[in-house]
């Protein structure tokens, strides 16, 4: 099944600007390439990471999410959000196995960034996804059983690096991690142990859960534009007194800068 393929299909680079958030990056992603959010098990954070992911790669150039999962919740979050800033911002829905073997290297063509995300099930599907993208990103939860859950997701992987000469690149990040408990200080070093002979590397930054990541998608917007806007309020209210120790930062601020950096690390994957 395939949706809104042709809402796409006349976009150009230099029809629609690169967007500004407040989280510019030194670290400019090589172009023309594809980065899949896969996860066999569901409600681990694909959608939202793929949307942010979207959002973050469009501020150096043109960058288009395939929501690829039958729940359709990124490209009903990208509808909304279009719809909020009154601007088109190019996404389409491919649905069977197919038409993502034929499409996704024309839209790797067609755009700067192509971002996937992956449905919870269907192998076929997260197989094409895995056969055409340049590096593939899977979201873990803190906790045994998810580390569990995701092995046939990294065989997966496995098998199509071994096909594939090496690719796609890989890696995973903890996820909606509870912040300073002994569990997510078990999850890493049970990940790494399982990622010690492989070519999949785990990455540094943990997005920890957050109220306000959950909030996003019903206000039509995201953490860099929520972000913004509360830092741009802070900016010209009147300075309260300094108090003693460090400044607290809004939860929407952390978010964003956890977020940034996570995009950075794939960054510099996807450059080297």
């Amino acid at each position: 099944m395939q949706e809104n393929l042709s809402s796409i299909a006349e976009f150009t680079p230099s029809s629609t600007s690169c967007q500004e958030h407040p989280s510019p990056s030194e670290i400019r992603p090589n172009r023309h390439q594809i980065v899949a959010f896969v996860s066999q098990k569901g409600g681990v954070g694909k959608t939202t990471t793929a949307t942010h992911a979207r959002e973050w790669f469009s501020t150096f150039g043109s960058a288009c999410l395939v929501d690829a999962d039958a729940q359709r919740s990124s490209s009903r979050w990208i509808a909304s959000m279009s719809a909020a800033k009154k601007i088109s911002i190019p996404m389409t829905v491919i649905g069977d196995a197919h038409t993502l073997l034929k499409e996704l290297p024309k839209l790797r063509e067609q755009f700067d960034y192509t971002i996937v995300d992956a449905p919870g099930s269907l192998e076929d599907v997260s197989r094409a996804i895995l056969s055409r993208c340049d590096v593939v990103v899977v979201p873990y939860l803190s906790g045994h059983l998810d580390i569990d859950s995701n092995k046939k997701t990294l065989e997966m992987i496995e098998i199509a690096q071994d096909i594939r000469g090496g690719m796609p690149k890989a890696a995973i990040f903890i996820n909606r991690a509870e912040e300073g408990t002994i569990l997510l200080n078990e999850t890493k070093q049970a990940v790494d142990r399982d990622l010690s002979n492989t070519r999949i590397v785990r990455l540094k930054t943990i997005v920890h859960k957050r109220q306000c990541i959950i909030d996003v998608p019903g206000q039509r917007t995201n953490i860099f534009d929520t972000a913004a806007e509360i830092e741009s309020r802070r900016r010209l209210q009147p300075s309260p007194k300094k108090k003693q120790g460090k400044t607290k930062l809004p939860a929407e601020v952390l978010a964003r800068n956890e977020y940034d950096a996570l995009f950075k690390e794939i960054a510099r994957i996807m450059n080297a």
